[in-house]
């Protein structure tokens, strides 16, 4: 209680913070905060800037901003796979059953370089499986 009076700066959030937060969290046993990164302060000290937000709360969530990188092993894979004058250009899809996969990008490109991988890589001990589940 001394901490939570030497650290609130509000003394009336004192009451909000062991009689409506600590019973809300009482019954959950992992983590009831998450952190989110958001862009440094530009005009002052250009100090690293983050928001702490309780799980549960009734606003809705914040959201992660995504990174898509083409640096990615699976992205560089793809991009060449799915380059013109590839070996999959001229691969028969309908001979092969879709691989299952989590998002819907592109099933198909993936199945195609599943087994343009595996074509390639036949007779050595080196095999690639990609399974998008």
């Amino acid at each position: 209680m001394r901490m939570a009076d030497f650290w609130l700066t509000e003394k009336d959030l004192i009451h909000k913070l062991f009689k409506v937060l600590a019973p809300r969290y009482q019954p959950h046993p992992g983590s009831y905060t998450r952190m989110l990164h958001i862009p440094n302060r530009d005009c002052l000290d250009r100090a690293k800037m983050a928001v702490i937000e309780l799980k549960g709360n009734p606003f809705p969530p914040l959201i992660r901003p995504r990174r898509d990188s083409e640096k990615t092993l699976l992205n560089q894979l793809l991009k060449a796979a799915c380059a013109p004058g590839s070996e999959l250009a001229s691969r028969d899809r309908t001979s092969v059953p879709l691989l299952k996969h989590r998002g819907g990008r592109c099933p198909g490109r993936a199945q195609d370089l599943f087994l343009a991988l595996n074509d390639h890589n036949r007779g050595t001990s080196l095999r690639f499986t990609f399974l998008f589940l």
